[in-house]
């Protein structure tokens, strides 16, 4: 393990049916997702210095090989290996899943966990921080060169991975020699090389990196100065109480507008009569997220239910009366009189 800091470069029948999960995912919905360039005013952090922990292991070919890489607070993970057998920890999204590799990006902190079959593989891992708020805006890959333009971002953050037998060697970013902070691998092993820069808005507006060969992946990240963003929403019930980390916060009038320090936080939201709901959202700074969120009530999950699993019964076998107590829906076969379909 080596920590490595990197500053400016010039730039995850009777029966009886239970209502489930999935009658909350299609009636209950949390959007979200950053959308404002701007949030509560604040104090600048200090001047964002890039600070990277690479990792590598070899896998054992006879059996599975558990890894843990450590991803600091406020930071983003990048983990590869020329393995597609991998299992991820919860948090963790896989962009790259081929023959021949695995590519996997995660924003929590903490330990993250990940399973390799058995097999000669190489791993490696590299958390970055920045010491301030860093929002993924790209991820590029499969090509040796790349460009992003800055547009209303005066720092830009970059992360980049490459895998190749012999090594990939030093990129190019924006016409300089951007060496890897650290390689490994064997005779017998790929080799994996991670870079990362700072990058500050230049006359041509675009910020370029090149490799020489090897498979890549570049990610791209703004980097905001200010450490706080806001949540704004809406919610129904209007009375639903809403938790950040356990802790519940004020929502007048159902509406949600609650500043933050950049990072990630787990939500609740509770409702007498209805399905609670938590999600896990990031907040980044200087940005405004939205969160709308409507929970179902009882009833209505009860009825929509009903009508959806009548709707397949009735045509093919017969017309039911519907009782519905405490989320159990049975079907009965009734009288031969009753015509009608009831709702409970």
């Amino acid at each position: 393990m080596r920590k490595r800091g990197r500053i400016s470069t010039t730039h995850g029948n009777r029966a009886d049916f239970r209502l489930v999960g999935s009658i909350l995912l299609i009636m209950a919905y949390a959007f979200a997702g950053a959308l404002s360039q701007s949030a509560a005013a604040s104090a600048p952090s200090s001047t964002p210095a890039a600070n990277c922990t690479e990792t590598y292991f070899l896998t054992d070919p006879n059996s599975t090989t558990n890894l843990t890489f450590a991803n600091a607070p406020g930071g983003t993970l990048l983990v590869a290996a020329n393995s597609q057998d991998v299992t991820a920890s919860t948090g963790s999204i896989i962009f790259e899943h081929g023959s021949n590799y695995s590519i996997l990006w995660s924003q929590l902190s903490g330990p993250l966990h990940y399973s390799f079959a058995p097999g000669k593989w190489t791993v490696g891992g590299m958390s970055c921080s920045v010491g301030a708020s860093l929002h993924l805006i790209a991820e590029l890959s499969d090509s040796l060169a790349y460009s992003y333009p800055f547009s209303n971002y005066s720092t830009l953050f970059v992360t980049a991975v490459c895998l190749e037998e012999a090594g990939c060697g030093a990129a190019t970013l924006d016409g300089k020699a951007l060496q890897p902070n650290q390689s490994t691998g064997g005779p017998s092993a790929y080799r994996i090389d991670f870079y990362d820069a700072l990058v500050t808005m230049g006359e041509e507006n675009v910020t370029t990196l090149n490799f020489l060969r090897g498979y890549s992946a570049v990610f791209v990240y703004s980097v905001s100065t200010n450490p706080f963003g806001r949540l704004v929403g809406t919610l129904n019930p209007r009375d639903t109480v809403v938790l950040v980390n356990g802790t519940r916060i004020s929502t007048p009038g159902g509406t949600l507008n609650y500043t933050l320090h950049y990072g990630i936080y787990n939500l609740t939201f509770l409702a007498r009569g209805h399905y609670n709901l938590s999600i896990v959202q990031a907040v980044y700074g200087g940005l405004v997220t939205p969160v709308s969120v409507n929970l179902p009530s009882f009833a209505s999950s009860r009825i929509a239910a009903i009508e959806r699993l009548l709707a397949i019964v009735i045509p093919g076998l017969f017309v039911a009366t519907a009782v519905a107590v405490g989320g159990i829906i049975t079907f009965r076969r009734p009288p031969k009189s009753t015509k009608n379909v009831e709702r409970a």
